[in-house]
């Protein structure tokens, strides 16, 4: 619609207004109408009318390639990390010092017997055996620029914990083999006692893995220790969900349920760090953690030439010692085994 000669809006009788040039934006085509007599329509009645072509109507198609900007996810995604907790099972008990003695009972000849009166008792006898547990270190550091960890939000924590992650790993890996050499812990396999298969009940054909579990809590039993902790490898503990009996229910439990990881009253701890077909089975107030430090995450921009370099060292550190009151409690072997 133009705006008509005596300043008034004719919508009936429009005016043909001047050539508009298309490539023209919103901005310049305000500026070129307002000249000449536009400017004194505009200035007389504060209003002035006139038509922006359509400047779309110049493509048939309008993609949202290349005219977007993407929108970010906060922090960084980690790749899957098992959720290491074989370390949760045991007591975890501070110390000051940088090792931790325990005296053991080695042999206890029980001569306790009914006495005739006014006869000589019988003397038992008690032999002990020294240990000490030195405390090890399980560390490891990272190095990043300081840009980085102010450039990538949540680079920091996903750095620390990565290398608390990393940690727990290699503490598993020692709780479980670690072979007791300067600086490794005493690990529980190497000093467990050797799975006795005459504890597999006789007259059957074959073996489930979750007989061996019970044979081993058996042999715990006869042993004088409650069974409580059974460790396996994922992949022997997934075997062990499947098992159907001969109508086709599944032994552990419905899955539409939550299975717990527990076999004949103990606690299963399902660990890559356990070799698949073999087992742990524990009496765990037997062992203990004695912490000199508890994991800590430091970050630094002091060693080498970090400083001048602009680079940061984070560092994730634990001192610890596995305590052994008595390895005898604890029994590993095979899950395929069959009696002797």
């Amino acid at each position: 619609t133009r705006a008509s000669d005596n300043g008034n809006v004719d919508s009936q009788h429009p005016q043909p207004g001047p050539y508009i040039d298309d490539n023209l934006s919103g901005g310049q085509l305000l500026v070129k109408h307002l000249e000449g007599e536009n400017l004194d329509r505009l200035k007389a009645n504060g209003r002035l009318r006139f038509e922006v072509p359509n400047l779309l109507g110049r493509k048939s198609v309008i993609l949202s390639t290349g005219l977007t900007t993407p929108q970010g996810i906060s922090g960084v995604t980690p790749q899957g990390r098992w959720p290491y907790r074989l370390r949760s099972v045991f007591r975890s008990v501070p110390t000051e010092a940088a090792s931790v003695f325990l005296l053991r009972e080695n042999v206890f000849t029980n001569n306790a017997s009914p006495q005739v009166q006014g006869s000589a008792k019988q003397e038992s006898t008690i032999t002990f055996e020294p240990k000490t547990v030195p405390v090890e270190t399980i560390a490891h550091f990272i190095n990043c620029s300081r840009q980085a960890l102010d450039d990538l939000p949540g680079l920091g924590l996903f750095l620390d914990t990565s290398l608390i992650w990393g940690l727990e790993q290699e503490l598993e890996q020692q709780l479980l083999s670690g072979d007791a050499s300067t600086p490794n812990l005493e690990g529980l396999l190497p000093t467990a006692t050797p799975f006795n298969v005459s504890y597999l009940p006789a007259g059957s054909d074959g073996y489930e893995y979750i007989d061996v579990l019970h044979a081993a809590k058996i042999q715990l039993w006869a042993a004088g220790y409650l069974c409580d902790v059974f460790c396996i490898a994922p992949l022997d503990w997934g075997k062990i969900e499947g098992l159907r009996d001969s109508t086709g229910q599944y032994v552990m439990g419905s899955p539409r349920g939550v299975l717990p990881e527990s076999a004949w009253g103990a606690e299963v701890v399902v660990s890559p760090e356990m070799s698949v077909g073999s087992f742990l089975a524990l009496a765990s107030p037997w062992f203990h953690i004695r912490e000199r430090m508890k994991t800590t995450v430091e970050i630094s921009f002091e060693h080498g030439t970090h400083f001048t370099s602009n680079l940061a060292t984070v560092r994730a550190e634990c001192r610890l010692a596995l305590v052994q009151q008595r390895p005898s409690a604890a029994v590993t072997g095979s899950l395929v085994q069959s009696p002797a």
